[in-house]
């Protein structure tokens, strides 16, 4: 995965954070969607580190996923830095 992530370009755009884990709780944590009950839910965020859209909004669809049963990895990467964390 890190080797993935270090090819990635920094393109210095704009972040949908929000959007993101709104999309995977909608779309891939969604009760209806479960297709293997007994599979570990784990969301991996890969994001510059800074939500530019609805960001008010952003901690309430990561408590919403977390609510789901899902673990969040992020990995935050600049063109300088890349950082991880564990929510």
């Amino acid at each position: 995965m890190l080797a993935a992530v270090d090819r990635i370009t920094y393109l210095g755009e704009n972040t949908n954070t929000t959007g993101a884990f709104r999309l995977a709780r909608l779309e891939v944590l969604e009760p209806s969607y479960r297709e293997r009950p007994h599979a570990k839910r784990l969301v991996v965020l890969i994001t510059d580190g800074t939500p530019t859209n609805d960001v008010d909004r952003l901690g309430t669809e990561v408590a919403a996923v977390k609510q789901l049963g899902a673990s969040v990895v992020a990995f935050g990467v600049t063109d300088r830095v890349i950082c991880y964390h564990t929510y």
